[in-house]
Parts: C-alpha cells; structure tokens; sequence
C-alpha cells in the first residue's frame, strides 16, 4: 500500500474526497470514517496520523460488507480498503 503525505503532488487516482468524522488504528490499519458530501462511511488504510476534520483524498478499493474485526471486536457494515490516503489537515 502506498501512503501519502500532504504537500506531496497528488495522483490522478486520488479522486474521492471526504472529511474524516473518526479514525480508528488496529495494528497496520487505520480505520477512518468518511463524511462524502453527507453519506457516511468506513474506509482502511496502511496506518497513518489522522484526526477528526481531517480532510481525506483516496482512490476506490475493495469493499467487503459485514466485516468484523477480530482485534476490535467489532462488525463493521461495510468497510473500503483503499492503498492510498492522502491528508489535508482541518479540511484546508
């Protein structure tokens, strides 16, 4: 997976855009949960520095629904695992 980082020039494949309302770390993944122009919903990634406001550009990926976590104990309805995020703090 590959992360990225702000400032650094972004790819064409970064074309989803969102806030990020929470994020969750498991091990080498964050969880974020993305506001995408008002429908709400999980994303993974390799594990980064996140913070709620955050602004998130990342590609589609593979989506499996009825994920559950063993390490969070937690059944997620959906949840996209994405290769690349990058971050805008505060949404800037």
């Amino acid at each position: 997976m590959q992360l990225m980082r702000p400032g650094v020039e972004q790819s064409a494949a970064l074309k989803r855009t969102g806030v990020a309302l929470d994020a969750i770390d498991a091990n080498e993944y964050t969880y974020i949960e993305v506001d995408e122009a008002g429908r709400s919903y999980w994303i993974a990634t390799a594990r980064m520095k996140i913070v709620r406001g955050d602004m998130v550009q990342f590609e589609d990926g593979v989506t499996m629904a009825q994920f559950y976590s063993k390490l969070l104990k937690r059944t997620f309805d959906s949840v996209m695992f994405v290769g690349s995020v990058s971050t805008t703090p505060g949404g800037k």
